[in-house]
């Protein structure tokens, strides 16, 4: 419920939740996108942008974003989930960053 909510509210085009190990949780994205894939690709990027943040002594990387020539990919790393979204070019990345800080806490908590 709280992820098709957030696809809805925030205008997403897919939405991915994978443990930090890569495992999928749960998955909305479009047809022909491989959700396994997509949450095993997402945490090790999630991983390694951590060991980044963490060389450049900036602390815990919380978001990831990707700009690419379609859309934009943004994933959120929570303790112990990340939250991978597809998003469209005219979505308002500063609304986006806080629905999915809102939406990773709940889910932080459920896990």
């Amino acid at each position: 419920m709280i992820l098709s909510d957030f696809a809805r509210t925030a205008k997403i085009e897919g939405v991915a939740l994978a443990r930090k190990d890569g495992l999928v949780v749960r998955s909305k994205l479009p047809k022909g996108i491989d959700p396994n894939i997509i949450a095993a690709i997402g945490a090790k990027v999630v991983a390694n942008a951590e060991m980044v943040s963490r060389e450049l002594e900036k602390g815990g990387a919380k978001f990831i974003h990707m700009k690419a020539s379609i859309g934009d990919v943004l994933i959120g790393n929570g303790k112990k989930i990340i939250l991978i979204s597809l998003i469209g070019k005219e979505e308002e990345l500063g609304y986006l960053l806080g629905e999915m800080e809102r939406v990773i806490k709940k889910l932080d908590e459920l896990f």
